[in-house]
């Protein structure tokens, strides 16, 4: 993958990065987390703290089940 495919973690997060995320949890990892948006489109976004909320609350959300 490039920069310009490195979007916001969305329902089709094609990186399974939810996963994982579960799966260091599991292992008892409690450090932080990269994340890292690389994508032309992310930077242009005129809406980016409502975007950046979202995609972060369905990871949140996500990673809970």
């Amino acid at each position: 993958m490039k920069d310009g495919h490195r979007i916001l973690v969305d329902e089709a997060d094609r990186l399974w990065n939810v996963e994982q995320i579960k799966t260091l949890v599991a292992m008892g990892y409690k450090g932080a987390y990269s994340y890292e948006c690389f994508a032309p489109s992310v930077h242009a976004d005129e809406n980016i703290e409502a975007s950046l909320k979202t995609s972060i609350k369905l990871i949140e959300n996500s990673a809970a089940q």
